[in-house]
């Protein structure tokens, strides 16, 4: 394959009869997957759709997404997956924010779009229509260089950031994978993350690099069922989601056949690694970031052998390089590295003069070559795998009427790796129902970033502050709590 193009056309042939794709409603070899983006392309360009175009789209994971996203880069348009969770005042600025003035929305989420600068597509009309295109015999090839998608990731404000993505980061990440986690024709690779996460986006080029299934899963079924019946080969999780499978008293068992459990998106419990461990799961560890288009380091697969390092992140991956800074901070870049944060005016990347992009994530290597993660340089915390940014939430609980100040903090948690704790300073005078509180957070953020818990405001606030990240218990009362 030439390495100045990544030839879906090519990949689909070699692979015709191989199923590309399934989600529960649809078995799609390569072949139909090939003539299916061929006529999703063409219905593009049919309504309007053409070179350099911003187009979101709202929809849960199915085949529907894959391809559009590869019918839209085929036209040299860049797709924008939007995280569904978001409430639409967000989702809609966020939009704005990069210039996006067309959106692919399935049924299930249409309200949530109200901006009239969008054009709103239909998708499930729009697939509907299809029917009456006749495939070509168009060639696809896609350039490495050209700009595939934009993902929304967190920055140190909470308001999300605009990654661009190329064809080539996307290609170089999956190619750097699939030499340490083997992949081939008949191997199927479980999609439970969503598509509007770089994780997710990266399983799609692995699969189909290697000629590999992708099996897609929305969020509803049982990651259980889906697993046993679906003869899946390999699995991407967040520690949240490792957790609750091994929760379930059979879970060892039925695990035991995978190739590869790759865990990521935010460190995991020791316990939860030893239990795995034990358990002779096939458990590999990973850093990446939305920035390098997915994977920057991961291990080999885990061998429990009494003692493990929890917080060994593996070895740097081909086609990415990483170095320590003298304070520690992670430092990257290689061809995986992204194109830059997208604006409405220009497009900035935020390096320094020698092309290093700073994580803000601290570590060490060890010994051996492997990246040790430390923690972070500023208060950013995960839950169940997502980002969360204290002073976001801290802002929106300040815009109520009658809170005066607000402190967010990470507590641990056994599911969720930490959750969001409020300390908050009512107005003298004022009573807040606390579903006042809940429903206008809701409004304003997704709802795995609401404080399940709020403690009044503490008299030592002040000694407090600068060590939010080392929160203790205070004996001051529990004043509200969301079940």
């Amino acid at each position: 394959m030439s390495r100045s193009v990544f030839a879906l056309s090519m990949i689909c042939k070699k692979y015709a009869l191989q199923t590309a794709l399934w989600d529960g409603n649809n078995n799609i070899t390569y072949r139909e997957f090939h003539d299916l983006i061929v006529k999703a392309a063409t219905g593009l360009k049919k309504v309007g759709i053409k070179k350099g175009d911003r187009v979101a789209l709202l929809v849960e994971n199915s085949v529907y997404l894959p391809l559009l996203l590869f019918a839209l880069v085929s036209l040299g348009a860049v797709a924008v997956p939007v995280n569904f969770r978001f409430p639409p005042k967000q989702i809609n600025e966020m939009l704005h924010s990069i210039n996006c003035r067309r959106i692919l929305v399935s049924k299930k989420y249409i309200r949530k779009i109200s901006a009239r600068s969008l054009k709103v597509i239909q998708i499930e009309k729009f697939i509907s229509d299809l029917r009456k295109i006749d495939p070509t015999g168009e060639t696809i090839n896609l350039k490495l260089d050209q700009a595939a998608t934009i993902i929304f990731t967190s920055g140190s404000t909470g308001y999300p950031k605009a990654a661009l993505l190329t064809i080539g980061n996307h290609y170089y990440n999956a190619l750097g994978s699939n030499e340490n986690i083997r992949l081939k024709p008949g191997d199927r690779w479980l999609l439970v993350l969503p598509l509007f996460h770089v994780g997710g986006l990266a399983i799609l080029f692995r699969t189909f690099l290697s000629g590999a299934t992708s099996v897609l899963m929305s969020g509803n079924e049982s990651l259980t069922k889906i697993i046993t019946e679906q003869n899946i080969t390999h699995l991407s999780l967040v520690p949240t989601q490792l957790y609750r499978l091994l929760a379930e008293k059979r879970t060892p068992k039925f695990l035991n056949h995978l190739k590869a459990i790759l865990l990521g998106g935010s460190p995991a419990a020791d316990a939860l690694i030893t239990q795995a461990s034990r358990a002779h799961l096939p458990l590999y560890l990973t850093y990446g970031l939305t920035e390098m288009a997915s994977q920057v380091t991961t291990t080999n697969r885990l061998i429990y052998i009494g003692k493990l390092n929890f917080h060994n992140a593996g070895k740097v991956l081909k086609y990415r390089r990483l170095k320590i800074n003298p304070d520690g901070e992670i430092l990257v870049k290689g061809h995986t590295l992204f194109r830059g944060y997208v604006g409405k005016q220009r497009i900035y990347k935020p390096l320094d003069p020698q092309g290093w992009f700073h994580t803000r994530d601290l570590g060490k290597m060890d010994s051996r070559g492997n990246l040790v993660v430390l923690g972070r340089k500023d208060n950013m915390f995960i839950s169940g795998g997502e980002n969360i940014y204290p002073e976001e939430i801290e802002r929106y609980l300040k815009e109520i009427n009658g809170i005066s100040d607000a402190v967010v903090v990470p507590v641990p948690d056994k599911e969720f790796g930490q959750r969001p704790v409020a300390f908050v300073k009512i107005v003298r005078g004022k009573k807040i129902a606390p579903k006042k509180i809940q429903m206008y957070l809701q409004k304003k953020t997704a709802r795995f970033k609401i404080p399940e818990i709020y403690f009044p405001w503490p008299e030592d606030y002040m000694d407090l502050k600068p060590n939010r990240g080392k929160f203790e218990t205070l004996a001051c009362g529990l004043i509200l709590k969301f079940e």
